[in-house]
């Protein structure tokens, strides 16, 4: 755990699966952007989810601020990839699963 004033903090070996797999997705998402493989939507996508992964760990270890900068920066490459046209399959999923869900009206019998 992280305490105030302690300028040395050094991760612990619990939680570093969270920071690998966060600096993988991150690594792997700008080497396809460069290289042409996905587009930038795609990419802000996957920035969303090593911020989770980050996010995630950094919770497990007690940096509250730095867990709020990641959901914060989450939110915005979440944002960014569902309004930049990576959200398009997604939308259309949930439109299905809207369309199959019927409300059924849950009143109280009327007697006399």
């Amino acid at each position: 755990m992280s305490r105030p004033g302690d300028t040395n903090h050094q991760p612990t070996g619990e939680h570093l699966v969270f920071i690998a797999l966060g600096i993988g997705v991150e690594v792997f998402a700008a080497a396809a952007l460069l290289t042409g493989r996905i587009p930038h939507s795609t990419t802000t996508g996957l920035f969303g989810v090593a911020c989770v992964l980050l996010g995630i760990e950094r919770l497990l270890d007690g940096s509250d601020v730095w867990a709020a900068i990641d959901a914060t920066l989450a939110a915005y490459n979440f944002h960014q990839w569902w309004h930049g046209g990576g959200g398009g399959r997604t939308r259309r999923r949930l439109r299905s699963l809207r369309n199959r869900f019927q409300g059924t009206r849950r009143t109280a019998p009327a007697t006399a």
